[in-house]
């Protein structure tokens, strides 16, 4: 009876080890399994919900979350007890007569349990602070997806506005080769010159024809970026992510930014670590819970409790603090490098927005004229004037993914 009850309570506390954390994590790899055994599915999506929902960069987002919540359900449940049933026997082996025989066989019931690291897991809130690292760094897991998705959809959109360029100064040039034919036969140009010209534009063709190569595995590039996302019509950056307002103040943005977040739960998590660090250094305590099972033995649960004082450790105690004041001093490092960097990229944006919206506000050219020159210098200001909105748009866009507030810490079930 003892041993049914003892295996009950085992299977209940087994369930009850269950935890939202493993769940979330088991969610996120699901989803993934599933998109990459279903390529095709969601194909008729629009090219932005397309590449979130099945874009490489949004699923490997989704399986650093999955790593993150599986981390936090290790540091929970890692805290508590740990049950195990151990099987002992001897196994002879006989030549008179030939026999293999278990022998003694035995059981015993095992609760194995870290008291100090329970103490410290739940008075100290450790994985309430970890919680808020996971849902940070997931965000900015995103947030690096949807930069890498944008720099390459402006790369694609630049590279269009490359191709027609090119393809205007080849037009150009086939017009002034023609002009200069119709002076030769007028004698008014020396052949040599015409020859000279009839190589240039040669080489022009083939520099198109590789921009018109390079273009095409721009866009096969973004649209495997998107998961297959289609990229015709053209997409755009509006479309992408549409930004209402965009902040000027980098600090201000810098304090709201889920970069923050993540940098004061690591440091938080690094002095968690040195407290930690500084108890089991003159204290280590732990449980086992012996319980013989045998058919030799009557069912008893017995306590065994090991406190282990260190006298002489070796120093393993000294070095485990310092290393965790280096964890900490380095967690506050990294803090103020990580804003640096990050003033200094809202800084260099805010210069390209606004070199591009000088640009989109400067004057045409005159005009060529030249016949052959003058459809192109208009269309080539045009051309200078949607490049000029494209890196506005561009920069826009960049400043409000650079400024993503802090995620908010989902709910334990």
């Amino acid at each position: 009876m003892m041993r049914g009850l003892i295996l009950g309570l085992v299977l209940v506390l087994n369930a009850a080890c269950r935890a939202p954390e493993y769940d979330r994590a088991a969610a996120l790899v699901d989803q993934v399994d599933s998109d990459l055994a279903n390529p095709d599915k969601g194909a008729a999506l629009p090219f932005a919900q397309h590449a979130r929902r099945h874009g490489p960069g949004f699923r490997q987002a989704r399986l650093r979350e999955a790593s993150l919540w599986l981390e936090l359900d290790e540091l929970r449940r890692g805290a508590l007890p740990r049950f195990s049933l151990l099987m002992q026997g001897t196994l002879q082996l006989r030549s008179d007569p030939a026999a293999l025989e278990l022998r003694g066989r035995n059981h015993a019931f095992v609760i194995e349990w870290d008291f100090v690291r329970a103490l410290y897991v739940f008075f100290r809130r450790t994985p309430e602070t970890f919680a808020r690292l996971v849902a940070q760094d997931s965000a900015l897991a995103v947030q690096e997806a949807e930069k890498d998705l944008l720099d390459q959809l402006a790369a694609a959109l630049l590279a269009d506005l490359d191709l027609e360029r090119d393809a205007l100064r080849l037009q150009a040039e086939q017009c002034l080769l023609q002009q200069m034919r119709s002076d030769l036969a007028a004698g008014a140009v020396a052949g040599a010159a015409v020859a000279e010209k009839e190589s240039e534009h040669r080489r022009l063709q083939a520099l198109t024809g590789a921009v018109r190569t390079l273009n095409a595995a721009t866009w096969a590039k973004l649209s495997h970026s998107g998961g297959g996302a289609p990229v015709q019509p053209r997409p755009t950056i509006t479309a992408l992510l549409p930004v209402t307002r965009i902040s000027e103040d980098a600090a201000q943005c810098y304090a709201g930014s889920a970069l923050r977040a993540r940098n004061d739960a690591l440091h938080d998590i690094a002095l968690g670590g040195l407290e930690a660090a500084r108890i089991e250094k003159w204290l280590n305590l732990s449980g086992i819970v012996p319980n013989q099972l045998g058919s030799q033995n009557p069912a008893r649960i017995e306590l065994l409790l090991n406190l282990m004082v260190p006298l002489i450790d070796q120093g393993r105690g000294d070095r485990q603090v310092m290393q965790a004041r280096i964890a900490v001093a380095n967690a506050l490092i990294t803090a103020g490098d990580s804003r640096a960097a990050f003033l200094l990229a809202h800084a260099r944006m805010r210069v390209t927005l606004a070199e591009a919206e000088l640009e989109m506000l400067r004057p045409a050219t005159p005009p060529a004229t030249d016949d052959c020159t003058a459809v192109l210098s208009a269309r080539q200001d045009d051309i200078a004037r949607r490049r000029a909105a494209l890196t506005a748009a561009h920069m826009r866009a960049s400043l409000h993914l650079l400024c993503t507030p802090a995620a908010s810490v989902p709910a334990r079930e």
